[in-house]
């Protein structure tokens, strides 16, 4: 059995909508919940700083818009060249399904079928229906946010980032861009 109140008898409990007595406790629950103008019937999780709760682990079997955790540039193909833009449009070239193969990761896009890799000379691209050496790719959670992909060249790790031109995609030793991955 609950606490009983301390409230005065002629001091009750006036709800602002219908009440209904909860069997349990002897407590009067509203019958209906109203949400302000922050309620997810508005919420846009692809809006810049999206809700914490979508963005996730990069993780085999799932499908997810990569979007810039510090902006609002998302990995997509624009005209087959794999690109971070801020306004992806409908195309639905910025959904990528992540794979798995030999412990590691792989991002297929499914509208043009190409892994998303790096062409061996510093750029990434989504060319190859096939995931391999060129194609795979580790996440590591940074500390202030995002992940960071890195890849294989010759025997050592590098990261992705943006490129000087604002949206191509380069490869680095330095600090990589941080990428929230947006399960979609």
């Amino acid at each position: 059995m609950g606490a009983r109140s301390t409230r005065p008898e002629n001091e009750k409990f006036r709800p602002s909508s219908p009440t209904s007595r909860s069997s349990s406790s002897g407590v009067d629950t509203p019958t209906d919940t109203t949400m302000g103008d922050d309620s997810k019937s508005s919420f846009d999780p692809f809006a810049p700083g999206g809700s914490p709760e979508m963005h996730v682990v990069p993780w085999p079997g799932k499908t997810f818009a990569i979007r810039e955790h510090a902006g609002h540039r998302y990995l997509t193909l624009v005209d087959g060249e794999l690109r971070a833009v801020d306004n992806v449009g409908m195309q639905g070239g910025w959904y990528w399904t992540c794979k798995e193969q030999g412990g590691w990761l792989g991002f297929l896009n499914p509208v043009s079928g190409t892994y998303m890799g790096h062409n061996g000379k510093g750029e990434f691209w989504a060319k190859y229906n096939y995931h391999k050496v060129q194609e795979s790719f580790c996440a590591t959670q940074h500390p202030q946010g995002g992940y960071l992909l890195l890849t294989r060249r010759d025997s050592s790790l590098v990261k992705m980032t943006i490129a000087e031109n604002g949206s191509g995609l380069v490869q680095t030793e330095s600090a990589g861009t941080q990428w929230d991955f947006l399960e979609v």
